[in-house]
């Protein structure tokens, strides 16, 4: 059962790179993620110590998270062009929830 599972996972993440490369798309070069904002904050909970290096990302209002925002957003809009027809319904459900 999981010779299955591990040849569909296999085939499947195959033909999705076969099928960029027949959309002439450089698959490589589309995933290049940009650097997140990184911090060597360590929590200390009860005793246990919990790093947290991307606690920077956790304020949206800060100038380096939405400069991370807009980086990420390019790479994934390459990757999926009409991911932007939800984003002003998703906007206004953000902005309702707050």
């Amino acid at each position: 059962m999981i010779e299955r599972h591990l040849v569909a996972a296999v085939i499947g993440a195959f033909l999705m790179i076969d099928n960029g490369r027949a959309n002439g798309d450089d698959v490589t070069k589309t995933r290049t993620y940009p650097k997140a904002p990184r911090s060597d904050t360590i929590d200390d909970y009860h005793g246990t110590k919990v790093a947290d290096p991307f606690r920077p990302l956790k304020d949206p209002d800060a100038p380096a998270t939405q400069t991370w925002v807009e980086a990420d957003d390019q790479v994934t809009f390459r990757l999926d062009p009409h991911r932007d027809q939800g984003r002003p319904r998703r906007r206004q459900a953000d902005q309702q929830a707050h």
